[in-house]
């Protein structure tokens, strides 16, 4: 199994996370990963219009030669990536060391995240 597969399974789990959260009114955690995803491409366009743009490369495209649509879907993965991964570190997190508070201040605390 190939990175690009890992990278697009972590945007499927978090596509599903999100309407599962979405339809549980888990406002926290919709605008949570509606914010990652939105990180993600601002931070993949900023990098595209940066002198150094042209030695990155994703698939054998150089960051500055990609379209703006194209740079969106590497910074939606993106996003969905840190996701998985700030998922992960949670999971393994004994200390709470990696708890955060909430985006949303006045929304209920729920069982499932």
């Amino acid at each position: 199994m190939g990175p690009e597969l890992v990278v697009l399974g972590a945007f499927v789990k978090k596509a599903v996370d999100f309407v599962r959260n979405l339809r549980g009114r888990d406002m926290n955690a919709v605008l949570t990963q509606l914010l990652a995803w939105v990180a993600g491409v601002v931070v993949v366009w900023l990098a595209a219009h940066v002198d150094f743009a042209s030695a990155v490369e994703v698939a054998n495209v150089q960051l500055d030669q990609m379209s703006l649509w194209t740079q969106a879907a590497l910074g939606v993965l993106l996003g969905s990536g840190a996701s998985v991964f700030q998922d992960a570190l949670k999971s393994v997190d004994n200390t709470q060391s990696e708890a955060k508070p909430p985006l949303v201040p006045d929304a209920p605390a729920t069982e499932n995240r």
